[in-house]
């Protein structure tokens, strides 16, 4: 009568409360009593005070399994009762506070900004929510420039007076935590700094393969600037001699003896590099590996690894699932070529790595799977930019779409026998043994 929007009343018998037992039981019917993407209303007027808070605590759990939307927290203020009647008070509030709670925590522990846009609705904070979106993208792929310029726009967009008027109360509150990271970006002068200062706060938030690349990022900066080397993000060649430098390789070994503790460090944070961004494993030890079920099912590990870059994708973990999606197509190729050893053969992975794109010699060979051959090509791109942070060459508005179509792409391609007719011919194969046994013939020399 007095909410029309209210169109079904669920009514439950519960226990008192007066155990653990019989809490966890008033649970279970609550949680029961709603279906996924359910809108519902609370009214906490009767009962013990204390199932109130418990109540809430219920439907907030409902909203992270169930997607179960909050419309109305009833109270009857019987102890404001007039002549009128007792007013009927909306405690909508309440769940608002859980909203900004939750928002920034998925902010500060996963660089996720979804929930903090949805509670930044309006156009006054388009600009807002803009910028959220690119620094959390731009984080999540390591794209180092547009991370410090975006969390510089941040810092400046939240502190201007007429916006903080009329940010909501709960994030005025939370304001020093939402812009911890920006803050502290923007406190750094050098490049080598700021990959530090992100490589701690992955580590610090359990993004522990983007910590690893932000780390050995830094320390080839580091070098580059000592150097004064401007252009290796660009340029391979220059990258791969800082790599060799700090790590004192080959002619480089004779000149740096003094810091050789550091080198021999880097040498391992390297390997822990290129195991994360190739996929095949770190050589330490994992007291417990536990894959969730949606693993188990794949018979292939290239379905294994689609099913992870999924995962990722669905859990903001984007640079991560770019890494992924690239090992399937990798691992796709290898398993039809009866090719085992990639993992540890970089040669061999190489070759993977130009069949899958069509380049060089294979090119002629593979017309008949050039969309797929292209699309590969862009994965390339995106996966080179994400391991040696060096930005993604489209618009940080754009790339979550663009990969979300890649990631679909190669979802439904990698399943069909083209790829499988296509990379099975024999001339690939001897393509790719003659290109070893070159590679070899040169390294000899």
């Amino acid at each position: 009568k007095c909410q029309p929007n209210i169109k079904e009343a669920r009514c439950s018998i519960i226990p008192v409360g007066r155990n653990s037992d019989e809490m966890w039981e008033i649970f279970r019917i609550v949680t029961s009593r709603c279906k996924k993407n359910d809108v519902i209303s609370v009214d906490i007027t009767q009962g013990l005070r204390y199932q109130s808070a418990f109540l809430l605590l219920a439907v907030v759990m409902l909203r992270t399994i169930k997607s179960v939307e909050v419309d109305s927290v009833f109270y009857g203020a019987f102890e404001l009762k007039d002549d009128a009647g007792a007013p009927i008070l909306d405690l909508k509030p309440l769940v608002e506070i859980l909203d900004w709670t939750l928002a920034t925590n998925d902010f500060q522990s996963y660089s996720n900004t979804k929930k903090i846009n949805e509670l930044l609705a309006g156009d006054t904070f388009k600009s807002h929510r803009d910028a959220f979106s690119a620094f959390s993208t731009a984080l999540q792929i390591n794209a180092l420039d547009r991370v410090v310029s975006e969390a510089n726009r941040i810092r400046s967009l939240m502190q201007q007076e007429q916006i903080k008027t009329r940010l909501p109360i709960p994030a005025t509150l939370l304001l020093p935590d939402i812009l911890e990271l920006p803050s502290r970006l923007t406190r750094n002068p050098e490049d080598w700094e700021n990959y530090l200062t992100i490589a701690r706060w992955q580590f610090e938030h359990e993004q522990i393969g983007l910590s690893v690349l932000s780390t050995w990022e830094a320390l080839i900066n580091r070098a580059a600037s000592i150097l004064h080397i401007h252009d290796y993000a660009s340029n391979y060649k220059a990258y791969i001699e800082l790599s060799k430098i700090v790590r004192a390789k080959d002619n480089y070994a004779q000149h740096l003896s003094e810091i050789n503790k550091l080198t021999r460090k880097a040498d391992t944070l390297n390997e822990y590099r290129k195991a994360i961004a190739h996929a095949d494993g770190v050589r330490v030890g994992l007291e417990k590996l536990e894959l969730p079920s949606r693993l188990t099912r794949n018979p292939e590990d290239w379905e294994n690894y689609l099913t992870i870059a999924r995962w990722q994708f669905e859990h903001e973990q984007i640079g991560l699932s770019v890494l992924s999606t690239w090992e399937a197509l990798i691992n796709r190729a290898a398993s039809i070529l009866h090719i085992h050893d990639y993992a540890s053969n970089y040669k061999a992975y190489i070759e993977l790595s130009k069949i899958v794109r069509a380049k060089d010699n294979y090119a002629q060979h593979l017309s008949e799977i050039n969309e797929l051959t292209r699309k590969a090509d862009t994965l390339n791109d995106y996966r080179n930019a994400i391991a040696h942070a060096d930005g993604v060459r489209v618009g940080l508005e754009n790339f979550r779409a663009e990969f979300r179509k890649l990631l679909g792409y190669f979802e439904q391609e990698l399943q069909k026998e083209a790829i499988k007719t296509a990379l099975g011919k024999e001339v690939i194969r001897q393509i790719f043994q003659q290109n070893l046994q070159k590679s070899d013939s040169t390294t000899k020399s």
